[in-house]
């Protein structure tokens, strides 16, 4: 198997070569800019050289951010709010969280490959290696002004930002030792690269990485990590010689946590915020609808608890170089006209604020049409189309008497009331007319949730609203039937942009934040490299590189489909309605046989997560199975009828419109 494909998503331009750079011993030096990309790789490399011999090599991606990867980052994004507010809102949670953010991962994400480790790592080690790390951080030795030290990093010690180190298994702490290998990774605006592009070049016994800026260095890196995955009989941990230069074609490129029902949980949101980061998805927007204090008391502050999560969240996600963008949405009460209603919703911006949050949205989605409020009917009128003007109005105020004081760097970003269709409406006139030019637009598309969007699409909408738009893509989500899991890949997303007024895309993924990573995979490659992407071959490559998904492929396969209302399996369509013509039965067998066998011990997240369609399903490729025997004589009425009842039991839907109809057919078939 080719190397390319264990790096996701897929790099615009690689060459690769049949010799190897082993990197086991290999020492790390960059410059201060790079310091989040090097501290990422040092933090790899030493769980690597302090992984015990004959294990596979876990360096960890899912752990929170090493120590120095949040100094650099925290340096170069949000200072003051450390100097004024870190304190109060994130020690306490750093220490009650990070045992449930991280303990858990470590002995269930170490296999995943994705990142540039290999499966089945030894869990308990790399934990020992992590603690001993983090432990041991504020101890580290670290350059300044220039000075160069260089230490070796094989036992635990983890050396700082513009440090060289070497790490290697057993090796003791040495001044002056130059490693054999040397990775130099290091920030170069001068390059020639897009934003956030990078090159990557490896041989000669050395890996250069230069970013276009500190996002491209850190990008640099996850492609480096991501190429130690592939297999090598000879080394270790190595890397292909290769020449690789690549960056995004799409700036906004991330996640909406969007959806109704039960939010995701904070060890949840920063397991994402990881995996974000390996698969160059660079924003997270956090819009919970069912948190109370996102909708509907919008007006009211954070606890302590909450806002220290906040800030933990905003931490690690700029160590990971994902934009943290924090989304209000007041409309259901909102008075627009009302100055007190305006300062109420800065003063809610002002904490976040203080908590580290530097890039806001405002959603006015799913709330009535016109304006409930006799001030704001007053001011805006009762026309079709008058709540636009209100809404304009209020993201002009957050735009120049809140972002602009603070020097936001980013604009603010909107959802409008009229969030779907590509047409000119009344709300669409207004909105073009007064919202303040520099604001974003989210839009979903032709529809609220759709299978396909063109470049035309995104034009007409573009034209609509008179700003240009970002994708809020309903997809994978499943709000609107909990009983089903959406774990396809991406398909019907136009890849002709050129020219076309789109700032990027955000997935909004399912309550099941794990198993949602299965298409999030898709997402992120498509939004890299547009030309290239392959709906069908992403997905395998998701499936290969996450763990428990590939255990679960019957399952992955049977819950594919998209849009939602597709037929959930024409294949299996297909063949259920040739065994009732009295076709052959042997694939159909075959398939519900696979199913049927479905293994419940699967370890991970996302096989835990699946359990209940897990179960659905092979109760479901039992009814089949029972169906069959029926129908060929080789089975009884009451074992088919037994079975059909289990698999129509379950509150987990899998093929749900396909195999029980069948079976429903057959026994009726019997028994007439």
């Amino acid at each position: 198997m080719e190397v390319q494909e264990w790096i996701i998503p897929c790099p615009k331009k690689a060459t690769f070569g049949i010799s190897h750079v082993e990197l086991c011993d290999a020492g790390v030096q960059g410059d201060a800019a790079a310091g989040s990309a090097v501290a990422e790789l040092r933090h790899a490399l030493t769980a690597a050289a302090t992984a015990e011999p004959g294990h596979a090599i876990t360096a960890s991606p899912d752990a929170p951010a090493p120590a120095d990867v949040r100094a650099g980052v925290g340096a170069e994004t949000h200072a003051e709010t450390h100097a004024e507010t870190h304190a109060e809102t994130h020690a306490e949670t750093h220490a009650e969280t990070h045992a449930e953010t991280h303990a858990e991962t470590h002995a269930e994400t170490h296999a995943e490959v994705g990142a540039g480790i290999r499966a089945e790592g030894d869990s308990e080690t790399s934990a020992r290696s992590d603690a001993d790390v983090r432990a041991r951080s504020g101890a580290e030795t670290r350059a300044e002004g220039g000075a160069e030290t260089r230490a070796v990093i094989g036992t635990g010690a983890r050396a700082g930002i513009g440090v060289e180190a070497r790490a290697g298994i057993g090796a003791e702490v040495r001044a002056g030792v130059r490693a054999e290998v040397v990775v130099e990774v290091r920030v170069d605006d001068g390059a020639g690269l897009p934003p956030e592009g990078y090159t990557l070049t490896a041989g000669d016994g050395r890996v250069t990485i230069v970013g276009a800026d500190p996002a491209g260095a850190f990008y640099g890196v996850q492609t480096l990590l991501a190429m130690t995955a592939a297999p090598c009989p000879e080394h270790r941990v190595c890397v292909p010689e290769c020449d690789i230069r690549d960056w995004p074609d799409l700036p906004l490129r991330g996640t909406i946590e969007g959806f109704y029902g039960t939010p995701w949980t904070h060890a949840d949101r920063m397991d994402h915020l990881r995996f974000s980061a390996r698969h160059k998805l660079n924003a997270y927007v956090y819009a919970p609808k069912d948190d109370p204090y996102h909708r509907e008391r919008w007006r009211e502050p954070y606890p302590p608890e909450e806002l220290a999560r906040l800030a933990e969240l905003v931490d690690e996600a700029a160590a990971r170089h994902v934009r943290f963008v924090f989304a209000l949405s007041p409309g259901l009460s909102m008075v627009y006209s009302d100055p007190a209603e305006r300062a109420a919703l800065r003063a809610k911006a002002e904490q976040v604020w203080r908590a580290g949050v530097r890039e806001f949205a405002l959603l006015f989605d799913d709330i009535p049409p016109e304006l409930r409020h006799l001030p704001d009917r007053e001011a805006y009128g009762t026309a079709e189309g008058a709540s636009a003007s209100a809404h304009a109005a209020v993201c002009r105020d957050f735009a120049e008497h809140f972002l602009a004081p603070h020097g936001a760097d980013r604009p603010l970003t909107m959802v409008p009331t009229d969030y779907a269709g590509t047409a000119r409406t009344a709300y669409r006139d207004r909105l073009a007319a007064e919202l303040p030019a520099e604001v974003l637009v989210w839009w979903t598309g032709s529809d609220v949730v759709v299978g396909a969007i063109s470049s035309y699409d995104v034009t007409a909408a573009a034209a609509s609203y008179g700003h240009r738009v970002a994708l809020w893509d309903n997809f994978p989500v499943n709000d609107f039937d909990f009983s089903r899991v959406f774990l396809g890949p991406l398909v019907g997303r136009a890849t002709d942009l050129d020219d076309v007024p789109l700032e990027g895309i955000t997935a909004n993924p399912m309550v099941e934040a794990a198993a949602s990573r299965i298409a999030l995979t898709t997402v992120a490659d498509y939004a890299w490299h547009l030309a290239a992407y392959d709906p069908a071959r992403s997905h395998e490559r998701a499936i290969r590189l996450l763990p428990g998904a590939a255990e679960l492929l019957p399952l992955v396969e049977a819950c594919s489909a998209w849009p939602p209302g597709d037929d959930p399996s024409p294949a299996l369509t297909a063949l259920c309605a040739a065994a009732l013509e009295g076709g052959p039965y042997e694939v159909l067998r075959a398939e519900l046989t696979r199913l049927a066998e479905l293994p419940t011990g699967v370890a991970g997240p996302i096989a835990r997560e699946l359990a209940p369609w897990v179960a659905a399903a092979r109760d479901t490729g039992a009814a089949g199975l029972a169906a069959i025997d029926l129908l060929t004589g080789a089975g009884t009425l009451a074992a088919a009828e037994e079975a059909l009842a289990r698999a129509e039991s379950h509150e987990a839907n899998v093929l749900r419109k396909v195999i029980p109809p069948f079976a429903r057919q057959v026994i009726e078939r019997v028994t007439t």
